[in-house]
């Protein structure tokens, strides 16, 4: 997402607006994708990712500040600073992420 976003900026500087609107309509789906899997509350009920960056842009979309982070079980649970919606964390589901690295080690 954070590539999406340089290269959105870069267009745009450019003057390539529809090139930076189909940039622009890439990034928001990918996020409209990852908020639509949870709330973010809970392990049952966190955001699936597929990369661990998108955890720390999803915080910024969400704007919460990250001040630490646990793995809980499959999920990865980032603490996030003191907010005016009393969120204290913020769950991703990183199952995905943890059976790929696991298949990695099984093919060695």
């Amino acid at each position: 997402m954070r590539d999406l976003n340089i290269i959105e900026n870069l267009y745009l500087r450019k003057g390539y607006k529809d090139s930076a609107s189909l940039i622009d309509f890439q990034l928001n789906s990918i996020i409209k994708t990852i908020l639509s899997t949870g709330d973010g509350k809970s392990k049952k009920s966190g955001y699936h990712i597929t990369v661990i960056s998108h955890e720390y842009d999803i915080l910024n979309v969400l704007g919460f500040k990250p001040n630490g982070q646990s793995l809980v079980g499959n999920c990865d649970v980032l603490h996030v600073d003191e907010n005016d919606k009393g969120v204290k964390d913020v769950y991703f589901d990183a199952t995905k992420i943890l059976e790929a690295e696991m298949n990695m080690f099984k093919k060695k």
